[in-house]
């Protein structure tokens, strides 16, 4: 279910490896799980899904016990890194993520405090095919190259977020 997703992502750098050869300065950008305001209703990515489920369903139910760990990376700070790789980058290839390094039901949890609702998971988890255990980039050569040493903390980001979204699904148009 996830090739397709990988399998774009990998054509995207091997275009930008032909390109140089051409003499194009291309850069490739790894953009790891990037989150905020902007989304659109519906969007099924989990972090997005939990904070539709709590807003209307009033409970988040989980497919497993949400035992992955993602790093999520708040969407000014990986808007900020691309200008920074595009403008000044020295590199070929950079990773643009988060350090906010969570589960998915520690996320879960999150969202349900700041949403008031309850967390449910499922007596026998079902098998999530394709979805790795653990997703997290090395953020060492951005940190250092582009002296970036503050990144929005995940609670303000799902904060921000989540009023993003009572917008989404309070208005019926």
């Amino acid at each position: 279910p996830r090739a397709s997703y990988i399998e774009g992502k990998r054509m995207g750098e091997t275009i930008c490896n032909e390109y140089r050869k051409l003499g194009v300065n291309a850069k490739s950008a790894r953009v790891s799980l990037a989150y905020g305001p902007g989304t659109k209703k519906h969007d099924k990515r989990v972090l997005n899904n939990f904070i539709e489920k709590a807003l209307t369903k009033g409970k988040i139910d989980m497919l497993d016990q949400g035992e992955a760990k993602r790093t999520y990376c708040y969407i000014t700070d990986a808007v900020e890194l691309l200008w920074k790789i595009l403008l000044f980058g020295k590199d070929n290839v950079y990773n643009v993520g988060g350090i906010s390094r969570t589960t998915i039901a520690e996320l879960a949890k999150l969202i349900a405090k700041e949403t008031g609702v309850s967390v449910v998971f499922p007596k026998k988890s079902s098998d999530l095919l394709g979805a790795p255990d653990d997703v997290y980039l090395d953020l060492t050569k951005v940190k250092q190259e582009f002296r970036k040493l503050e990144f929005v903390s995940l609670e303000d980001g799902i904060r921000t977020t989540i009023n993003w979204q009572k917008n989404l699904y309070n208005n019926k148009t």
